[in-house]
């Protein structure tokens, strides 16, 4: 989704959203009132502008898409709590775990404690805190409900196979047991979101969830299968190889690592499609994982507010929205280009002013500083605006280039193709057009299946650029397609 913006300060992303006029505005620009009576510590917030009820934007305004953050959910067991009951649980197991009936049990119990404290991070997530849950009987021992219900999915979905294949045979159970398991997740993230079992193990509801996130509940289901395989991979690519003892250990820690980051992931999913699925996240409640504005990130790189940034904020803040602007326009362009954040500014005061052609002009080098800074949403999000106001507005050639491949990234595939195609057609002679050429061929071939309009793109490529460089890969990638069996 394109994020929205504070009417006043644009560089600030939204909290809250006026449906009378339509105008956005961060915390310090919104009106708070505290409520009366039995509502004594709420508040209303009110538009600035039209002093009408404001609605929370929703927290995927404010959070990065979980695909973007991958590397924070592998990070965020290493730290003071999880790290402490991951040690506490591989001792208790190594020293009293075993295969006797006693050692079953301390397992057992290691491995509800784990699950509930996992949960809680679920839904801590879910609420938008991005530090683990400290250790409490509330997060490990008490209210045990949760974990109980989450064996019940299981249990539930058990029996429902057993009947399958009673009744009905291996035949049913095989499309059954798919099912189920592509489906998992979203039975996990149900039962957070309603705290009802029946309503976790639901198909309609089920189905109604997967197809409310769309792609992004396979990109989800894609990782939590590779983060379940990892403890077993692990194992016996390596731990295995350890003295029994400290492979014990080892193991006991691998599994709640990665049971951690899982609960985790699914939490932070939660709370990005929190509307589409219909779990109300209050923004009181709400705690927001970083609340820097965008302005305090300069090009220089120190991290520092630029006065000028500072000046501009507090002039649109007063709604002197022409002064602001007067001040950048007082700059050379490769001087606001210079530093990202003057740059956002200036890009969307041109927005709120509706000047086509600045917005147009500016556009083509602002691309291609959000494309040398690898902004790919920011980047593609401005391409968007920039289509939208010329359907066949040109950026360079290089910024075309990369934009389709970001596209093509995010399983965008034919709009990929596309963009491609209106490189070679704007910048025939460029360096980039053999290689949009090979890239659009490649896409329509293997993700697309249109074998024969791939093939037609590769044979135009042979004609226009013969003695290019590419043509070795051309050759090789037509024949491989072109042999026998093959369309």
């Amino acid at each position: 989704m394109t994020k929205k913006y504070c009417y006043h300060h644009p560089t600030i992303l939204a909290h809250w959203v006026c449906p009378k006029c339509e105008s956005a505005f961060c915390p310090d620009c919104i009106l708070k009132r505290e409520k009366g009576g039995y509502a004594a510590g709420r508040f209303v917030y009110m538009c600035p502008r039209c002093t009408w009820p404001a609605s929370w934007i929703g927290a995927d305004n404010l959070i990065e898409p979980f695909w973007s953050r991958l590397p924070g959910f592998f990070l965020y067991p290493f730290s003071k709590w999880p790290l402490i009951l991951m040690a506490i649980l591989a001792l208790i197991n190594y020293f009293f775990g075993g295969e006797s009936f006693f050692g079953a049990l301390v397992s057992l119990a290691t491995w509800v404690v784990l699950i509930k404290y996992s949960y809680a991070i679920l839904v801590r997530t879910a609420r938008g805190g991005m530090s683990p849950p400290p250790i409490s009987s509330e997060t490990v021992s008490s209210d045990l409900e949760d974990v109980f219900k989450q064996y019940g999915i299981f249990a539930i979905v058990g029996f429902v196979g057993y009947f399958i294949l009673k009744y009905l045979g291996p035949f049913m159970l095989i499309p059954f047991g798919i099912f189920a398991f592509i489906s998992m997740p979203a039975m996990i993230i149900t039962l957070a979101a309603t705290q009802s079992l029946l309503h976790a193990v639901n198909p309609i509801t089920i189905v109604r969830l997967i197809s409310r996130l769309g792609g992004g509940y396979f990109i989800m289901f894609f990782f939590l299968l590779t983060l379940g395989g990892a403890p077993s991979v692990l194992y016996y690519a390596f731990v295995s190889y350890l003295p029994a003892a400290l492979a014990q250990i080892l193991l006991s820690l691998i599994e709640s690592y990665y049971t951690m980051v899982s609960y985790h992931l699914m939490g932070y999913v939660l709370l990005q499609y929190h509307k589409q699925i219909g779990y109300e996240v209050d923004f009181e409640d709400f705690t927001p994982i970083s609340t820097k504005p965008a302005a305090a990130v300069t090009g220089k790189g120190t991290g520092a507010v630029d006065p000028l940034v500072l000046q501009i904020n507090q002039l649109l803040r007063d709604s002197k929205i022409d002064e602001a602007m007067e001040l950048i326009q007082g700059k050379q362009r490769n001087q606001i280009l210079s530093d990202p954040a003057l740059a956002d500014i200036y890009y969307r005061i041109l927005k709120m002013k509706k000047v086509t052609g600045e917005i147009l002009e500016f556009g083509y080098d602002y691309l291609d500083l959000l494309i040398k800074l690898k902004e790919k949403q920011k980047a593609l999000a401005v391409y968007q605006d920039l289509l939208d106001l010329h359907p066949d507005y040109k950026a360079s050639a290089d910024a075309t280039y990369t934009l389709a491949g970001w596209m093509n990234d995010k399983g965008q595939s034919q709009r990929a193709v596309d963009v491609y195609k209106h490189l070679i057609v704007a910048f025939p002679d460029d360096p980039a057009t053999p290689k949009a050429y090979f890239r659009a061929a490649q896409i329509l071939h293997d993700r697309l299946f249109k074998m024969d309009e791939a093939k037609a793109l590769l044979r135009e490529l042979a004609e226009r650029h013969p003695s290019h460089e590419i043509m070795t890969d051309v050759d090789r990638y037509l024949h491989s397609i072109s042999a026998p069996g093959r369309r």
